[in-house]
Formats: C-alpha cells, structure tokens, sequence
C-alpha cells in the first residue's frame, strides 16, 4: 500500500507545473483495493474497458474524473460511458463522427498519434505510422472540422506512445508534436501526455529519471500556456509505474527435469498470471 501512495505522490510531484492530474492507467490492476487506495490519494482514472468504468465507479470514482480511452468503441460501449459521465476519448475520426453526431454539442477528448514511439517491445510501441492507434497529427484539423458541425468542442488532446519507457527525452520529443497540433483548438482544457512510464526489470537498467522528465514537460506546458494566455491542465497516466512494484509473483516449484543442453524448471503458475514473457519475450523478466 506505502508503495503505490508513494509512487503516486512521484508520478504527481515531479512536474513543477502546478495545473495537473494523474489518473491511473487501471488496465495494469483493477483489483478494488488498489482502486481504492488510489482513489484516497486524489487520483483519477484512465480506462480502456466498460468493465474498468464499472470498477471504478463501484469503489467511488466520480465518472467526470474517468477518461474513457477504448479503442474500436462500440456504440454499447459509448452510451454506457456518456451515461455513466465519464470523458470520451476518441482515437478515429470515425469514433469522434459517431460521438457527436449522438450526443452533439458534448465536450470529447480526442487521442493524437503524434508520430513519435517507444517501448521495451515493438508490440507495446503506441505511437508513429506501425501504429493503430489515436488520431494522425495531420489529421488533426479535420477532427476539429466533425466536431464543430455537430456542436461538438474538443476539450482534450491525449496521446500514449509506448510501455515501459525509460528515456525522458522521448517524451519530450512526442509532446513538442502534440502541443504543435494542440494550437488549433480554441477550447482546449487540458492535454493528456500518456503513461508509459517505465520501472527496472533487470539489475543493469536504470529507473525513469521522473525529475529531468517533469523539468522537460513542465517548461514546455508553461511555455505553452504562456502563448496561448490561458493555463491548460497536464494530466499523465502512469499505470505500472504505480503498481508493479508493490507485490511480487509468488510460485511453488512443482518439476525440474534436465535436457543435453537446458534445466527446466516447472511452477504452479502460468500465462493466467503472468502471460507478458510470452506475449513480448522473455528478455523483459530477470529471474
């Protein structure tokens, strides 16, 4: 529990900037407590799912502090959201047409792909032209155009470049994209930089430097909050980096049997627990 407060208070106090919120990328644990504790600090939520909306507002969450992110959204899906009060967030043109032709004159959030990615795997980069994800920075414009014939205002840009990312200066390059195409949005109220934020999986890996990186992105947002004269909000969504490392996988040893060449060792456990190895290789886990 120390762990996740303190992690939280991390991911929250080292921007400078003072108009900010975290939300928590829930996907990485829907556990109730967690939820919970997460809740008692301030934070707000990022979901993905009708399933996490649901979580989070079971424990308490207000749904104008949910940000509703699901990719490919049903319209199942975006009427419980818009019922349930939560910020949709739109990551097709498509998506974004759907919502305000159905609820028009709403206010959305809109995910850009600010051609820019990172990641531990190529499967986990979210950002650049490999990549399904969010709204293209150069079609930016025409987002704002669907918006404004159903009454509609974009109120949010958000955009998420990758998973467990370690290098500061990767974010400091996607957010100079997305700040660029965040000009053109006059009722623009707040700009969603992601999460990504990375944590150490081997002893030679070093942790996310989250002081260089709130220094980057905190003169950058006053910069631009300056030239725009009004303060826009920075929100960040870490998601692992608040949970992973406040418990451990714990396992039984149930078989060990040698090969000419390899020991295997065989565990009570398996991808019901723990399936990223499989998914991304195992050079991500140090045993």
């Amino acid at each position: 529990q120390m762990c996740i407060r303190d992690r939280y208070q991390s991911a929250l106090n080292c921007f400078p900037y003072q108009k900010k919120r975290v939300l928590y990328a829930c996907k990485a644990n829907t556990n109730l407590a967690i939820l919970k504790i997460l809740l008692s600090e301030g934070c707000s939520i990022d979901a993905v799912s009708p399933g996490e909306v649901y979580a989070a507002l079971k424990v308490g969450f207000k749904g104008e502090n949910i940000l509703y992110t699901g990719d490919n959204m049903s319209d199942e899906d975006i009427n419980f959201a818009v019922q349930s009060g939560c910020i949709l967030n739109c990551g097709a043109l498509s998506t974004l047409e759907k919502v305000c032709k159905r609820y028009p004159d709403t206010q959305v959030c809109i995910r850009v792909n600010p051609d820019v990615g990172d990641g531990h795997h190529n499967h986990v980069i979210t950002g650049g032209v490999k990549s399904k994800f969010g709204i293209f920075q150069s079609d930016t414009t025409k987002a704002l155009e669907i918006a404004q014939q159903y009454g509609a205002k974009i109120v949010g840009i958000h955009q998420h470049i990758g998973s467990n990312i370690l290098d500061a200066e990767k974010y400091a390059q996607s957010i100079g994209n997305i700040l660029s195409a965040a000009k053109e949005f006059p009722d623009l109220k707040f700009i969603d930089i992601g999460g990504g934020f990375g944590i150490p999986y081997k002893p030679n890996e070093t942790r996310l430097n989250l002081e260089e990186l709130g220094r980057k992105v905190s003169n950058t947002f006053e910069e631009f909050s300056s030239q725009q004269g009004r303060e826009i909000e920075l929100w960040v969504e870490p998601g692992r980096f608040l949970v992973a490392e406040s418990g451990v996988l714990l396992a039984t040893v149930t078989c060990i049997k040698s090969n000419p060449e390899y020991k295997y060792v065989g565990i009570d456990s398996g991808f019901n627990h723990l399936v990223r190895p499989t998914m991304y290789g195992l050079s991500l886990i140090h045993i």
